[in-house]
């Protein structure tokens, strides 16, 4: 193949360059969206063509080489969330993905790639989306109050009389782009629907086109290939609280923030992203936490503790000098700095955090997880 690019754009790129341009390095979602070459003539499409041109699309992106672009994309993206007091975390296809079905295209089913890095993502919005579904149609609460209240909070509202703005107002989350996080594998998948001209032409269905429309026995399988991600690739969910500059609201949104990144990781594993998920398409899972809980194991095999672990009256100091939070208990601690220590503070008492101002210690509940050696310090609470 050649590069997907007029004569003159290339030659004008590759004088800015100052280097030739490689054919093996094209953005795969302008050759996708731009460059089908399986037209007759008369500029229809040839059904057997889009097989083909599917199957090089695929091999350009999984032997493409912007998994460099990718992971510095993905980690600049993890800074900004971090700065803003957010939360990334990485997972990875269980099986085919697939998300943008509906655009148009020669093949019959379009695919959403990243306008610059030409690499399938899924758009903030859709992230967005796929949350506000998993909290109002899967997701427990206690009551439908709550489960608006949450909804509003997390997502915002407009014109509702229930917050504090009734002209509505913005969520208290910013959600990103899932991006992959490396080197992106692609394939070919068929889907054979039996019954098209009832999907297609149903709501017309009358005594002269019966037999071709009406969903029944008699019809034929309709091979139709279209493009999906394959299982074992990593993308990367973020999500940040909105901040305000006021402490307490800020301390609030950045624990909404870690709960909807939860919230998200459930859904993704239980639900799905993207197209197809009734039949197990879009299902992602944490492989970080399962390596973990297998670390865990081979730990509690060897004798050597891990896990959640509760110190009932575990004092605490604060290092001003230093943003330092330290807490101990029977002869154990653990400490926490920067912004995670002032958000564990800012979930004690004003008195407490008074007495830590002064240069006291308090006493506290910590929850704390264990592994080996390593002691991390998930909440604070009264004893």
């Amino acid at each position: 193949m050649t590069y997907p690019l007029y004569r003159d754009s290339a030659a004008a790129a590759q004088q800015l360059l100052g280097k030739s341009i490689q054919p093996d390095q094209p953005n795969v979602g302008l050759w996708f969206t731009r460059f089908y070459d399986g037209f007759t003539s008369s500029w229809e499409v040839e059904s057997s063509s889009k097989k083909g041109f599917i199957e090089r699309t695929a091999k350009l992106a999984s032997q493409s080489s912007h998994a460099a672009y990718a992971q510095s994309l993905t980690q600049r993206q993890q800074h900004l969330c971090e700065s803003l007091g957010g939360a990334c975390m990485t997972l990875e296809t269980t099986g085919p993905f697939v998300t943008g079905t509906g655009i148009s295209h020669p093949v019959e089913n379009g695919f959403t790639f990243h306008p610059t890095l030409g690499l399938p993502y899924l758009p903030a919005s859709g992230v967005k989306g796929l949350l506000r579904a998993w909290v109002e149609v899967w997701m427990a609460h206690d009551s439908e109050a709550q489960k608006t209240a949450l909804i509003e909070d997390w997502f915002g509202y407009s014109g509702s009389s229930s917050g504090p703005d009734a002209e509505g107002s913005a969520g208290a989350l910013i959600f990103f782009d899932a991006l992959p996080t490396g080197s992106t594998s692609m394939k070919c998948d068929i889907m054979t629907p039996h019954m098209g001209g009832w999907y297609e032409k149903g709501e017309d269905l009358n005594a002269q086109n019966f037999a071709k429309v009406a969903p029944g026995d008699w019809h034929s399988p309709v091979p139709v290939p279209f493009l999906v991600v394959c299982a074992g690739v990593k993308f990367q969910w973020a999500v940040a609280p909105r901040l305000t500059g006021d402490a307490p609201v800020d301390s609030a949104r950045r624990a909404s923030a870690a709960k909807a990144l939860q919230a998200l990781k459930d859904a993704l594993e239980w639900v799905g992203a993207g197209a197809k998920t009734a039949v197990g398409y879009g299902r992602m899972v944490d492989t970080k936490a399962e390596e973990e809980q297998a670390r865990a194991k081979d730990l509690q095999a060897a004798g050597i503790a891990s896990g959640q672990e509760v110190w009932p009256a575990a004092s605490v100091s604060w290092n001003k000098g230093k943003g330092e939070l330290l807490v101990t208990y029977d002869g154990k601690k653990c400490s926490l700095t920067q912004q995670p220590a002032k958000d564990k503070r800012a979930a004690l008492s004003e008195g407490d955090i008074k007495k830590l101002d002064k240069g006291n210690t308090v006493q506290c509940q910590a929850l704390v997880e264990i592994q080996g050696n390593k002691i991390t310090l998930l909440g604070l609470s009264k004893p």
